[in-house]
């Protein structure tokens, strides 16, 4: 907790840093099949995301009891005694109306002030969600700062709100696996329907990313190209000082762009709608326009560019767009990562195979053979972050299934300090 402003880490979050984050715990959560782990990981994690004092998740029973399952503090040490609870008459309209509530101050507020938990514990900043799946409501997650008055705001309650909506959902999922004997002959029916309406969900996650990213898109190329006038000097004269803001906001906006770009690609991707447009790619084009685009990355930079590209290079059938792609998120990659040293291209033919193999090898920092797994897993940061790398862990995962979906191989070899190698290998015919 920063003692100055009362915030954690990661409540300071903010914007695409908060949306990937977010995202990331929602995807772990979706990948806990047990209760209990997954309840003590949700509270530990928004405690954290809203800097809370205090957090509780209960869960409504079968007959509608309140069941307080995690009971926690923000050092992470769990609340043992009953007496130490929450303000139940903020619980019970939350629960009642299916509504978020925040609450800057339980001891002055008119609708709760009076009640004996409040009086008695002198609770004073609140927030609570529902937590609610295919319409019904589960339980709910509570928060407080008994200390301060005015911690939470409007604005917290966004972020609280997207967790528990994921929340929910991997409680349901984590509750029926457990019991999932005793419940496959009363659910088929209900499982059946389920499954019809997360399909429903998926692609109105998918029309909803879609629908964003355009609306998101259009101004923001808007913005980067009024940009880019006022720094061309089209409006009038800019001195250095200008031209340095105004060429950190236009990285910022086009760093902000391809964020957008890898989420709405990594959707289409999970969401199997990603379609690719084969025809004849001749490779010794598509292998020097990736030299041209490698030299613009090592700019001015103390790296050196070693090509061995075959001059004979078979025609293939690819997408044009992802196979540039698929190199592009390599070769940046390699650029971010090398401070100094070599990135070197090959690309050679392997008449046996039918395939056409690519090498990108470069002298940076390499990846510790415990974090091999997480080169091609979405958000994952496998590499030391070096120089302060703005990276958002998606582009390895796309390009992994970027080659997956041209039936070819992609994998690496990487020792830390001494550089990493990825290997792609791609077929020159696609399968009928």
């Amino acid at each position: 907790m920063d003692e100055a402003t009362g915030q954690s880490p990661r409540q300071k979050l903010r914007g695409e840093a908060l949306l990937t984050h977010l995202l990331a715990v929602s995807r772990r959560m979706a990948t806990m099949r047990s209760l209990a782990p997954l309840l003590s990981y949700a509270l530990n994690e928004v405690i954290a995301l809203v800097g809370a004092e205090r957090g509780y998740i209960v869960l409504i029973n079968d007959d509608g009891t309140l069941d307080f399952r995690v009971r926690r503090r923000a050092d992470g040490a769990d609340i043992q005694s009953d007496a130490d609870t929450i303000s139940n008459s903020i619980l019970a309209e939350v629960v009642r109306n299916q509504q978020s509530l925040v609450v800057r101050n339980a001891l002055l507020d008119p609708r709760f002030g009076a009640a004996q938990s409040v009086v008695a514990m002198q609770l004073r900043s609140i927030m609570c969600a529902p937590l609610i799946t295919q319409d019904r409501i589960i339980g709910a997650i509570y928060v407080e700062s008994r200390s301060r008055s005015g911690r939470f705001t409007e604005d917290d309650l966004a972020p609280l709100e997207f967790f528990s909506n994921q929340a929910a959902v991997a409680i349901e999922n984590a509750n029926l696996n457990e019991n999932l004997e005793e419940l496959v002959a009363e659910r088929t029916w209900e499982l059946a329907e389920a499954k019809e309406l997360a399909e429903a969900a998926n692609e109105a996650k998918t029309s909803f990313l879609s629908n964003m990213s355009h609306e998101l898109r259009t101004p923001l190329n808007a913005i980067l190209n009024f940009t880019g006038f006022v720094y061309d000097g089209l409006y009038g004269e800019v001195n250095a000082e200008q031209q340095h803001a105004l060429q950190q906001a236009l990285d910022s906006g086009e760093h902000l762009l391809s964020l957008i770009n890898d989420i709405l690609d990594l959707n289409k991707i999970e969401a199997g709608m990603m379609r690719l447009v084969f025809e004849a790619i001749d490779m010794n084009k598509i292998m020097h326009h990736a030299v041209s685009t490698a030299k613009g990355l090592v700019k001015d930079q103390p790296i050196a560019l070693v090509v061995d590209i075959e001059p004979d290079l078979p025609v293939i059938q690819a997408d044009r767009r992802r196979l540039r792609q698929i190199l592009l998120n390599i070769l940046s990659n390699a650029a971010k990562y090398t401070e100094q040293g070599s990135i070197t291209i090959t690309a050679s033919h392997f008449v046996e195979a039918a395939c056409v193999e690519i090498r990108i090898q470069d002298t940076g920092v390499g990846i510790a053979a415990k974090d091999h797994h997480l080169v091609f897993e979405a958000y994952g940061q496998a590499r030391a972050n070096v120089g302060n790398v703005v990276s958002t862990g998606l582009g390895m995962a796309i390009t992994y299934d970027l080659v997956q979906l041209h039936n070819g191989r992609i994998w690496f070899t990487s020792e830390e300090n001494v550089g990493t190698t990825f290997f792609v290998q791609l077929p020159i015919q696609q399968a009928a």
